[in-house]
């Protein structure tokens, strides 16, 4: 069974695109919903920081004065 159609319309570079300054954690959720205690989710918190951290630095390092 089906649950929806996931339809990708257009893409960009990371450079130009509008989730280039996002860090995506797992973790960070509105008020009433709360993580579940599966303990993969702190690790994925963690790998995704570093991943972030580690793009920034990649672009900061490729941006001209």
């Amino acid at each position: 069974m089906a649950a929806g159609t996931f339809v990708l319309e257009r893409a960009y570079d990371q450079a130009s695109g509008d989730c280039r300054d996002i860090n995506f954690d797992p973790t960070v959720l509105p008020m009433g919903i709360a993580p579940s205690r599966d303990p993969v989710l702190a690790a994925r918190a963690a790998a995704y920081s570093v991943s972030f951290n580690r793009r920034q630095r990649e672009v900061a390092g490729q941006e001209t004065p």
